[in-house]
């Protein structure tokens, strides 16, 4: 019996984290995936909370079986920035995965990795409500 995550769920195998620290000293993490963004004064801490955003809409997603907020890909001047950064980190990140109700799984939990890349500070970065 195939799993289901084999052919429901939306392809995410490997997230792209662009980490940027615009001239105003904070540190902008940006998942290119899932256009999801936040910032923090220190760069682990910024990173620390995407991960945090980024489980949680993935679980929401899993949850609600609203798997469109799966694929919401950031606008492509982000991914041609990430292109041409440096990278800093590769990480994975655990997320639970809820069993479903109607189809049997052996998984209850995945993993995802992360490719992260620092841009420098002279790239300007537009203003995000955080």
């Amino acid at each position: 019996m195939a799993n289901i995550n084999e052919w429901v769920l939306p392809k995410l195998r490997v997230l792209h984290y662009l980490i940027s620290r615009p001239n105003n000293g904070s540190f902008v993490a940006h998942c290119l995936d899932l256009d999801i963004v936040t910032s923090a004064n220190e760069e682990d801490e910024a990173i620390r909370r995407l991960d945090s955003l980024v489980i949680a809409q993935i679980q929401f997603a899993l949850n609600t079986g609203n798997f469109q907020n799966l694929i919401f890909p950031a606008p492509k001047e982000y991914w041609d920035r990430f292109m041409r950064a440096a990278t800093t980190r590769i990480q994975t990140l655990k997320i639970e995965i809820p069993r479903p109700q109607v189809l049997p799984s052996e998984e209850s939990e995945s993993v995802l990795g992360i490719i992260a890349a620092g841009i420098a500070a002279t790239v300007p970065q537009p203003a995000y409500a955080v």
